[in-house]
Formats: structure tokens, C-alpha cells, sequence
């Protein structure tokens, strides 16, 4: 089930995890800094819920019933050229880490992990968000 949280006006962060303390948990500090929140539960409502959004980042978890995250990054490079995606997991491989950068992840990141690194993560993120925009309005 995806859900859209008014936690802030700012900037879209969709989280996509199918544990939903961990998207309470995002939806609370992330909605502090002011960002909006928005979470889905699995691959398919993700695509449904980007679709809806255009989230500027995109926090997924890898291990998700259904549809993985590998299979929904690919989709969502499909057709959200933009969104920046981190990627996380409890339980990562370097081939899965490989997989997701070749398909464009912006960074991929371990679970249990630090809300201050998370954080900086997500500020240099944003600022890749704001590159790609700048270079496709430069191509048109």
C-alpha cells in the first residue's frame, strides 16, 4: 500500500521498504527536516506512486517481496530519468551493489546505518537531482 505523507513541503523523498517501522521511521525524520514523505511497500506501488509524485530521491530497499529493488530501479529508470536512487539493504552482496550502480543507483547503503550519514547521503543527492535537471534542460 503506498501512501503519501504531508510530513513537509520540501523537496520528495519516496521511500520504498516493505518493513513499515523502517518507512515510519524515514516518514518521522525525514518529515523533521522538512522534507515530503512519501512510502510504498513493494516494487509495483512504487511505480504507481512515482507516477503520482516525481520523487526527487528515492530511498529503496533491495529485498522486497514481489518485486526486488533491482527489478523496480530498472523500471523506474524507465521512466523517472531524474529521481536520485539510493539503495538499501540488510543484507547486501558486491554483486548486488554491482548490479545497482550499472543500473544507475546514486549509492548504496547498509542497513543498520547512521541518520547523520543518511542525511549527508541525501544532501548530495538532492544536489545530483539538481545537475541532472540543469543538463537535461541544457539538452532541449
Amino acid at each position: 500500500m503506498s501512501v503519501i505523507k504531508e510530513t513537509g513541503s520540501g523537496p520528495t523523498i519516496m521511500v520504498v521498504d516493505d518493513e513499515s517501522r523502517v518507512c515510519r521511521l524515514f516518514e518521522k525524520v525525514l518529515g523533521e527536516e522538512g522534507y515530503r514523505v512519501v512510502t510504498a511497500s513493494n516494487g509495483r506501488d512504487a511505480m504507481e506512486l512515482a507516477k503520482e509524485t516525481h520523487p526527487h530521491v528515492v530511498l529503496l530497499d533491495i529485498v522486497m517481496p514481489e518485486m526486488d529493488g533491482i527489478a523496480t530501479l530498472r523500471e523506474l529508470r524507465k521512466h523517472e530519468k531524474s529521481s536520485v536512487v539510493v539503495m538499501l539493504t540488510a543484507r547486501g552482496t558486491i554483486q548486488t551493489a554491482r548490479d545497482a550502480m550499472v543500473l544507475g543507483a546514486y549509492d548504496y547503503i547498509t542497513k543498520p546505518f547512521d541518520l547523520e550519514f543518511l542525511k549527508s547521503i541525501l544532501r548530495n543527492a538532492f544536489a545530483e537531482h539538481e545537475q541532472i535537471k540543469r543538463k537535461n534542460a541544457c539538452a532541449y
